[in-house]
């Protein structure tokens, strides 16, 4: 318990959806702790700055998520809510660190502002967050891993092509 800090949420932070409380207690390994830290004036660890490093064990955890989730799948095809609470805190922190920014809101309109980011992304985390019990909810969570999967390589890819391409021209 003493690896956690107390931290009152900003007004963008403040979704029914995601928190109860206007104050959290948050352990490092807990979603949104780095950017609520950053927030907070309490910067030292910036895991949007080294997306490389981080955004693929935030891949691996989803894996491991969904494998919890595909467990836990009830019929008529009901997803445990929780995990799938889970599963979209991941994707929205996923979402900003790729766009190589800390969380700062939790209100989708915002969301949709990201630069890299799949397609009708504001539609498609309301419907997940509306229906989350939802089979197809889960669906649609996935498939907007596996997007975002596929946009953050093909980012790394574009980085390292003119990092060559700005060293190549320098020598």
């Amino acid at each position: 318990m003493h690896d956690r800090k107390m931290f009152h949420l900003p007004e963008q932070f403040q979704n029914t959806a995601f928190f109860d409380e206007e104050s959290v207690y948050l352990h490092p390994t807990d979603f949104f702790y780095y950017d609520l830290q950053y927030l907070a004036g309490m910067d030292d660890t910036r895991p949007w700055e080294a997306s490389e490093q981080f955004l693929p064990k935030l891949f691996k955890q989803w894996k491991e998520i969904q494998t919890e989730i595909q467990r836990t799948i009830t019929k008529p095809f009901k997803m445990d809510r929780q995990k799938m609470m889970t599963g979209v805190c991941l994707y929205i922190q996923l979402l900003y660190w790729l766009n190589e920014k800390p969380v700062h809101s939790l209100q989708l309109d915002e969301i949709k502002k990201l630069d890299i980011a799949p397609v009708n992304i504001e539609d498609r985390l309301t419907f997940i967050l509306k229906k989350s019990t939802q089979y197809h909810a889960y669906i649609q969570l996935n498939e907007l891993f596996t997007e975002t999967e596929k946009l953050f390589y093909k980012h790394q890819a574009i980085k390292k092509a003119k990092q060559k391409g700005a060293s190549k021209n320098s020598g």
